[in-house]
């Protein structure tokens, strides 16, 4: 699998000219970002998008309704005191993603409990090959980050 980068497209809606990451999956179609917002924590976005860089990954869009996502589920895991990737439902991450109204081709989450800022939840994560190889994986195009009284949750999307 292969990420292409488009250079530039116009957005409709403003007019100006927007780097849209466009990827291709085993399939051969490819596969456009969501919308993106400003990062809920700029930090890790920056980070997250040197990480990716340094991988010689493309950035990854931040999504509001992945942010949702992550902060509904770091909410949930912190009223359970829990930490798994299933909700109370028995759910997982790409069924959290579904039921938010986000078509999702494929999920990965992170889970983190105990840091105190996203920048030590980014590290912690980054320090686990299991994690790092999550957040650095070429096919996702979308992050969504939440928190939740220590507990950090980040979900990468790839879209239908």
């Amino acid at each position: 699998m292969k990420m292409f980068a488009l250079p530039l497209i116009l957005s409709l809606s403003a007019c100006v000219p927007v780097p849209v990451p466009v990827i291709m999956v085993s399939d051969g179609a490819p596969r456009q970002a969501l919308a993106g917002n400003t990062p809920a924590f700029a930090g890790f976005d920056r980070q997250l998008a040197a990480a990716r860089a340094q991988a010689g990954r493309a950035p990854l869009v931040s999504n509001a309704a992945l942010d949702r996502v992550a902060a509904d589920f770091a909410a949930e895991l912190a009223a359970r005191r829990a930490l798994t990737h299933r909700d109370r439902n028995g759910g997982n991450a790409m069924a959290r993603a579904r039921r938010a109204g986000v078509a999702a081709c494929g999920v990965g989450e992170n889970i983190a409990q105990g840091y105190g800022t996203s920048d030590q939840a980014f590290a912690g994560w980054m320090a686990s090959p299991a994690h790092r190889r999550n957040m650095l994986n070429a096919t996702y195009t979308n992050y969504g980050i939440g928190t939740a009284d220590g507990y950090w949750v980040v979900v990468m999307l790839l879209p239908c």
